[in-house]
């Protein structure tokens, strides 16, 4: 018998070893309610936040998990704010502030909340994206923002996107409209874009792939409403003109990696705001591009253009090839602009009562050429624990100008 309770004591014990150090179950909880409650029942995460930022989000998360840092992400999800870790403790802050907050509810047409809809506020004069949320899970939503008249845009895969001028910061229920669709042998995705803890996630329709030849296109195409594409030169920028960095699949892309890569393989897009992630070189804004994966195979991209007015020329080249762990991208292309100015001749006479003066003018010939070339070769090995990327390349700058002085002849 004395075997048999101990037994059972030793089974009790390694049960209460192996228990979940954190077991939550919120239900349409005040967010910074339960932050309150994992503070007080865990003192040594030293969880700091600012109360009345977090007070109007609300979660229903169900946490289970042996990580602190891991169960505040997870009573976090799907509202916007950041979660950081440094030596001293956990922080919550929220990603959007503003003097005024704007709140309302998503239904649908019988009168249910929508779900993880897109809200996005606009200014009245151009429609520039000034913020964004997402509505919970009862369809509500609660946006800070600076401005005082907006208009709020919803939409929501399922629904016809809905718009409402607003001049009041108690917006009420906004009604939005089931979209008609057309039932057939068809897969419909139901999230195409939702709020982590530390990015936002979108994924990039069929339609927008197919409408894009690089990166940047795929980003304009997309509508993103933090990101702003200059569809001249395509730079990218935040809606407050920050300077945005741009990755794949967390290595550092340029203009011409993201005009080579092919929007077909676009898994989803990831933007971070003051991302904490080492691998993105302490950038604040940031885009990554989570590429499809081959295990063997590759292909090849070229594009070109050329502009006859004045002449010039931009030509590029792009191939790549995976074969296991590695993957090789191959890159070259030429660039040409010339600029000429013909000669002119012109006579101006003057008349004085002493007699006339002739004066000749010409201005001569003008030729002006740059020519720009470039090849590289990255290698990139990947696994689960680690990436290495080497890259090797070379680039040429040529300029050649000839212009002769203009000759001025008074006889």
């Amino acid at each position: 018998m004395k075997r048999y309770l101990t037994l059972a004591l030793c089974a009790v014990a390694c049960l209460a070893a192996h228990a979940l150090k954190y077991e939550y179950r919120f239900s349409d909880t005040p967010l910074s309610a339960a932050l309150t409650k994992i503070s007080r029942d865990h003192p040594e995460l030293h969880l700091s936040f600012i109360y009345d930022e977090l007070d109007n989000y609300r979660t229903s998360a169900h946490i289970d998990t042996d990580n602190g840092l891991e169960a505040v992400r997870r009573l976090t999800t799907h509202i916007p704010v950041r979660v950081s870790q440094s030596r001293s403790g956990v922080y919550v802050e929220a990603m959007q502030r503003g003097v005024y907050r704007y709140t309302g509810r998503a239904v649908g047409d019988g009168g249910d909340g929508v779900a993880h809809a897109t809200v996005m506020v606009l200014a009245p004069k151009d429609s520039t994206v000034l913020t964004y949320s997402f509505t919970d899970a009862a369809g509500r939503f609660s946006i800070p923002c600076d401005v005082r008249k907006v208009i709020l845009k919803l939409s929501s895969v399922g629904y016809l996107t809905a718009y409402r001028n607003v001049s009041r910061f108690n917006v009420g229920d906004v009604e939005m409209t089931l979209a008609p669709v057309e039932l057939g042998d068809i897969t419909v995705k139901i999230e195409r874009a939702r709020m982590e803890a530390d990015k936002t996630v979108f994924l990039p329709g069929k339609r927008e792939k197919n409408a894009s030849h690089g990166g940047a296109d795929l980003l304009l195409a997309m509508g993103l409403p933090t990101i702003r594409v200059n569809p001249v030169g395509n730079a990218i920028t935040t809606n407050l003109g920050e300077e945005v960095a741009t990755f794949i699949d967390f290595l550092p892309a340029d203009r011409k990696e993201l005009a080579a890569m092919r929007p077909q393989d676009v898994k989803r897009v990831e933007v971070y705001e003051y991302p904490a992630d080492p691998r993105f070189n302490g950038a604040r804004h940031v885009v990554n591009f989570i590429m499809v994966k081959y295990e063997y195979g590759g292909y090849t991209k070229g594009d070109a253009s050329q502009d006859i007015p004045e002449p010039s020329g931009n030509f590029n080249l792009h191939s790549k090839f995976s074969y296991k762990k590695m993957t090789y991208d191959v890159s070259a292309g030429y660039f040409y602009e010339i600029d000429d100015h013909s000669r002119t001749d012109a006579r101006q006479d003057y008349r004085f009562p002493e007699g006339d003066v002739s004066w000749l003018m010409t201005d001569t010939d003008r030729h002006y050429r740059h020519d720009t070339e470039y090849a590289t070769l990255r290698a990139v090995y990947s696994d689960s624990r680690s990436v290495v990327s080497n890259t090797v390349g070379y680039q040429g700058n040529h300029s050649r100008f000839r212009n002769a002085t203009d000759n001025i002849d008074p006889s």
